[in-house]
């Protein structure tokens, strides 16, 4: 069971969301600078997806090295930190849309549930950074042997 504070981070991360979708959807100009100054950090989009035993992150990181994304689990949070570099456009004369987001970027998830990090895996490929968090056993049979004295 999700503890109080458990919730309420969920629902703050929640209300983030909508709050970034709204301001992406919002008819006019793309770029808002009272908006984006104060941005120090971007956040990328993530799907989280759970199964019997596991979890399974997929992170849309399109155009960031392999080399500028550091991932640690400590406890049951993931946190994904790193850096897309702006490709640098020197022919042009006019910027029409700006939607893409670039410099650092952090993103953090809470679990529910324990995690096993000594088998965590990570895979990268086509843009889209795979983790795959493993659940700890928390409930296991164990026989115990009877020694009579």
């Amino acid at each position: 069971m999700d503890s109080l504070k458990d919730k309420i981070e969920k629902e703050i991360q929640e209300m983030r969301r909508q709050m970034l979708r709204m301001f992406q959807d919002f008819p006019g100009p793309k770029v808002m600078p009272a908006f984006q100054i104060h941005r120090q950090v971007w956040t990328p989009p993530i799907d989280v997806y759970e199964t019997s035993d596991e979890y399974v992150i997929l992170v849309d990181l399109a155009g960031v090295d392999p080399k500028d994304i550091d991932i640690v689990v400590e406890d049951k949070v993931l946190r994904i930190r790193g850096r897309r570099v702006r490709p640098a456009i020197g022919r042009a004369t006019r910027v029409h849309e700006m939607e893409i987001d670039f410099g650092n970027f952090e993103r953090y998830y809470r679990f529910p549930n324990p995690l096993d990090v000594s088998r965590a895996s990570s895979n990268y490929a086509n843009g889209l950074l795979e983790i795959v968090l493993p659940k700890k056993q928390t409930h296991a049979t164990v026989t115990i042997s009877l020694t009579a004295g």
